[in-house]
């Protein structure tokens, strides 16, 4: 069939380079209208329950995530000047457009006078102008449980400016200009009062540096791939078309898949971002398979015509076949239940075969216009390093069986025993290095006040007024007790502490009132005061909707499940004593957050993200399983051989094996974007299987004597197996240049696979072939009956 194909491309290779050229154009428009959406957020939409509760929670309190806090440090956030600076900046940043209200010591409601008259006033109503008047503050406010921890540390060194992003600011481009404005009055501002330090913090803030430097490590890695690949190119091809011809292959290539992308509604995003370098990567590889086995048939002393026909007949199924299995490792991430994996493994997929499509039509045309290369033609494939290398293989592999399979099963000993060592956790600033100033500002912020990363528990009534009913308000106090004693939490509020404080003020003791009036009664100083947006924050205008609102530490998801439901390990730093869900339960009176009248929920993007992030993992390990058995599926389809075709897959297990091996050495720990290596890796090791297994099958035909066959395929096909291993590894190698930690590991670990599964095609696959005796019985039986003859290579006759 191929034959004819190639026919055909030499007969109309202008109408075709055409039509290439047309359908480039078509795509290429579209293309420069995709969009960029880097918001983390994103990877966290699913059909998920938990994210439908969320988004109703969400339109009576707002977004929980859309709050920029900035972390203000003095020797003392209590001397007159600083409270000046906190008035000030709480007044600029409230004007600044997209931003609804700010919280902080400038704006919160105090609570003054004794019965029966009871003010409500802002906290600094008025600026001390003294020491004294300032230290007479700060008492006050360091005995209120409403301030401390969260808009003032304990030790009176640290206070919190929280600027609410409007509710329609979801996304982070929509979100991006309000930062910069409050990251330029900060600017301002930054100096103006001896011995102070301004910084900005919060999940908008993360979410916009994750933006910003993906945008720019995607730019960069693509390019340093084209630079990279071009001098490899050069190097084993010292010829400026080959050079050019399969990267101009894989730039129509790209062009056509972004033009599917945006026809197709996708965007650039967090985890399709390294798309363009994979595709580059992998399809470059394919063209170099055309192009060695085009150099091989020119040193034969074919002519050209006959040369590119034989190169398309003998490599365009096998790199059809090639393309397929990488797709099907692309698309087995569609049984992710994340919408945006599910999306990357389409436009992967997708993007593969038209790689191969237009290398297959590209690379014969072209080559049919242009004077056949000189340079880096050899005759003998012996010549040259990669030839003494090789001959150097085919003698281990024939000679020193026992030995490759010794030394492979002590290394996949030494990976099971890595593998064990693999932890499974996630945070919200794992991509990023602890240098970075997002990550210093976290850690900081953290250490002297409060986490950032949102927690609410949700309590739902069906009757007007009903959470405040004393039950219910008494349950919230307990559960913001435990909130209050577990490092992990430390601070929360609710509309309990606002009743506890007009209590504390009118009948000396802060206790819960006995009825629901009573409570009622007192939230009234609160209706009634200048701004009520503090009460509206906690509880909603029919009083049957409330929140207790927290944030946490960015300490993982393993500890964010040890505290939400005991199913996870504990951070060290965390207590992690009886599980949130069961706090609640008992604080309310329910079961599994139930009661009849009464629904109590722990929600929050942390806890969608976290749900998320576990079920990531999960879904990527049954991708994996569903790569492997296709993959597995297919190899014995091609090779009419269940036995065969998984003897085939042995080489490939090894290389994920060995990958999993070295992340539990190293430390690296199974998360987002390491688990999605394994899939793509399988995709691509198993490569340079089919080229090695389908070309081995045609020597040995050819031959009749395996050793011979194996040593032959080697001096053929290894080479473009070294060649392409070679491209790809350093493709990989591109994106250790990130800012991002995930994906700097997801470089490392695609390296070692494919110089994993490198050594495992030359070496193992070679001495599987001759221990196992793949179509033994076919050839003994054609040389019994007589009717055995050598077949010629690329046309074989295989039963």
């Amino acid at each position: 069939m191929f034959d004819r194909i190639a026919r055909f491309i030499l007969q109309a290779r202008w109408l075709l380079l055409a039509l290439l050229v047309a359908a480039s154009v078509a795509l290429g428009l579209p293309a420069t209208q995709i969009v960029f959406d880097f918001s983390p957020r994103s990877i966290f939409l699913t059909a998920d329950e938990e994210v439908s509760f969320l988004k109703e929670h969400r339109t009576v309190f707002g977004e929980e995530d859309g709050i920029v806090m900035v972390l203000l440090e003095a020797d003392d956030v209590f001397a007159p000047d600083v409270l000046q600076l906190i008035v000030d900046l709480s007044d600029d940043i409230s004007e600044v457009e997209g931003i609804e209200s700010v919280l902080s010591l400038a704006t919160v409601p105090r609570l003054s006078g004794s019965p029966p008259v009871i003010e409500v006033s802002p906290l600094l109503d008025e600026v001390p102008e003294t020491d004294e008047e300032g230290a007479e503050l700060k008492e006050i406010v360091l005995a209120n449980r409403i301030y401390v921890h969260r808009f003032v540390s304990p030790n009176a060194q640290a206070s919190a400016l929280l600027a609410m992003l409007d509710g329609e600011l979801i996304e982070e481009l929509d979100r991006r200009p309000c930062l910069d404005a409050i990251e330029g009055l900060l600017e301002q501002r930054m100096g103006a009062t001896d011995g102070v330090t301004l910084t900005m913090i919060g999940v908008p803030v993360v979410n916009r540096e994750y933006a910003i430097l993906l945008q720019k490590d995607m730019t960069r890695t693509v390019g340093m791939s084209v630079l990279l690949i071009a001098i490899v190119l050069m190097f084993l091809f010292r010829n400026p078309v080959t050079v050019a011809l399969p990267l101009t292959a894989v730039g129509l290539s790209l062009t056509w898949t972004i033009g599917y992308m945006v026809l197709w509604g996708d965007k650039i995003n967090i985890i399709n971002s390294i798309i363009p370098t994979l595709l580059l990567v992998i399809g470059v590889g394919d063209a170099v398979h055309f192009l060695t086995t085009y150099y091989q048939e020119l040193g034969a002393g074919s002519e050209k015509q006959t040369a590119i026909r034989s190169m398309v007949r003998r490599i365009g199924a096998a790199c059809l076949l090639t393309s397929i299995t990488a797709a099907i490792g692309f698309a087995s991430l569609m049984v992710a239940r994340i919408d945006i994996i599910k999306g990357m493994g389409r436009v992967a997929a997708v993007g593969l075969l038209v790689s191969y499509f237009v290398i297959l039509l590209l690379v014969p045309s072209v080559l049919s216009l242009t004077k056949p290369p000189k340079a880096g033609v050899h005759a003998d494939p012996k010549s040259g390093w990669i030839g003494r290398l090789l001959t150097w293989t085919g003698v281990v592999v024939t000679n020193h069986k026992a030995k490759v399979v010794t030394v492979t099963a002590l290394i996949c000993a030494a990976s099971v025993i890595g593998g064990m060592r693999v932890k499974t956790d996630n945070f919200l600033l794992e991509e990023l290095f602890p240098q970075n100033r997002v990550s210093q500002a976290l850690a900081r912020t953290e250490a002297v006040l409060t986490g950032v990363m949102p927690v609410e528990v949700s309590i739902r009534t069906d009757t007007e007024g009903g959470v405040l009913e004393p039950d219910v308000l008494r349950g919230m106090v307990e559960v913001q007790k435990h909130f209050g004693d577990d490092p992990f939490i430390g601070h929360s509020a609710s509309v309990a502490d606002l009743i506890l404080e007009i209590g504390r003020l009118t009948r000396g003791t802060s206790t819960i009132p006995d009825t629901r009036a009573e409570a009622s009664q007192r939230l009234l100083y609160f209706e009634m005061g200048e701004d009520p947006s503090f009460l509206d924050s906690m509880v909603d205008v029919t009083r049957s909707h409330a929140r207790i609102s927290a944030t946490q530490r960015d300490w993982g998801t393993s500890n964010f499940f040890a505290w939400y439901d005991g199913s996870k390990e504990c951070d060290p730093r965390a207590t992690c004593g009886e599980p949130i869900l069961d706090i609640v339960d008992r604080a309310f009176g329910t079961t599994g957050g139930v009661k009849p009248g009464l629904e109590v929920r722990v929600t929050g993007s942390n806890l969608v993200a976290a749900r998320a992030l576990d079920r990531l993992v999960e879904d990527m390990v049954t991708s994996l399983l569903t790569a492997f058995f296709v993959i597995s599926l297919l190899m014995m389809l091609l090779l009419r051989s269940f036995r065969i075709g998984l003897l085939s897959m042995v080489p490939n297990l090894i290389p994920l094996l060995m990958t999993f091996g070295v992340m539990g050495w190293i430390g690296i720990p199974l998360r987002t974007s390491t688990s999605l290596i394994f899939s793509v890796a399988l995709g691509v090791a198993v490569n340079d299987t089919i080229h090695f297994v389908t070309r081995f099958k045609e020597e040995l035909f050819l031959r009749g004597d395996r050793v011979e066959a194996v040593r032959a395929t080697l001096l053929s096909t290894g080479r473009a197996i070294i060649f392409t291993s070679i491209l790809m590894i350093f493709g990989f190698a591109t994106m250790m240049t990130t800012r991002f930690v995930g994906i700097f590991q997801m470089g490392l670990l695609g390296a070692v696979t494919l110089m994993a599964a490198l050594i495992g095609d030359l070496l193992l696959l070679p001495v599987c072939l001759v221990i196992f005796r793949p179509w033994e019985r076919y050839i003994e039986k054609k040389q019994r009956d007589g009717t055995w003859k050598p077949v010629e290579l690329g046309n074989p006759e295989a039963e």
